[in-house]
């Protein structure tokens, strides 16, 4: 998985099926 940053500035994890699995 790894760190992604939404338009929202808004950080979550994704896995490697580039699936959010929990916002932070």
């Amino acid at each position: 998985g790894h760190i992604e940053s939404d338009e929202n500035n808004t950080t979550y994890c994704v896995y490697n099926s580039d699936v959010a699995t929990g916002y932070g």
